[in-house]
């Protein structure tokens, strides 16, 4: 999705990128990048300098809890954003309403229920676009960082088999060539210093 939002980016559209929350409850990778424990601020300053990279036009992050948002209650989430954040007027349905098109990492209950269900949005709801990821490309990422010297983690993220990624994917409607774009994507990966690591099969495979 990074390569896709480089190439909008690159064809001069508009594009935001909305986040519902600061990933405050995540492990960083190396503990010495947050000296103050606030984990959520680093990840938005790194979730910030991706963005730019990518040519990203505006970065919003809803500030929603990390790790308890309620897909399920999309309605009580609009609710609890308000209460949360008074800085920040509108919750999900809001931003979505704005736009002309939605790109998704995976289907995601918040964004279908305003869109596919329509309850919310009528009318006004946005085309919407979910990226999908073929069978078996996990498997070429971690058999790259193994060749590499990468050893899988016990326990983690990571510690799942590759093949179970995208194992239910839907095949895609439609493809998109972005491979000039794959320059960007690295450096704005490198920017998620929090997230990238050791235990990270992707930084294994891109070392020399």
């Amino acid at each position: 999705m990074r390569r896709t939002l480089a190439r909008l980016a690159a064809l001069g559209a508009s594009t935001v990128l909305l986040c519902a929350s600061r990933g405050e409850r995540g492990v960083s990778a190396d503990p010495s990048l947050v000296p103050d424990g606030d984990l959520g601020k680093v990840r938005t300053l790194e979730l910030n300098a991706a963005a730019k990279i990518l040519g990203v036009t505006n970065v919003s992050v809803l500030g929603h809890p990390d790790g308890s948002l309620r897909w399920a209650h999309v309605p009580e989430f609009h609710s609890a954003h308000r209460q949360r954040n008074s800085a920040l007027s509108s919750g999900c349905g809001d931003y979505v309403r704005r736009r002309r098109a939605v790109l998704a990492p995976r289907p995601r209950r918040c964004l279908r229920t305003h869109i596919d269900g329509g309850h919310f949005l009528g009318q006004d709801a946005p085309a919407l676009y979910y990226v999908t990821m073929p069978r078996g490309v996990m498997r070429l990422v971690v058999d790259a960082a193994k060749a590499k010297g990468w050893t899988p983690p016990q326990i983690g993220f990571w510690a799942i088999t590759p093949d179970a990624f995208g194992l239910e994917a839907e095949p895609p409607s439609f493809t998109l060539d972005v491979g000039s774009w794959l320059p960007q994507k690295l450096a704005a990966l490198r920017c998620h210093r929090t997230q990238v690591g050791a235990v990270d099969p992707f930084y294994a495979a891109r070392r020399n």
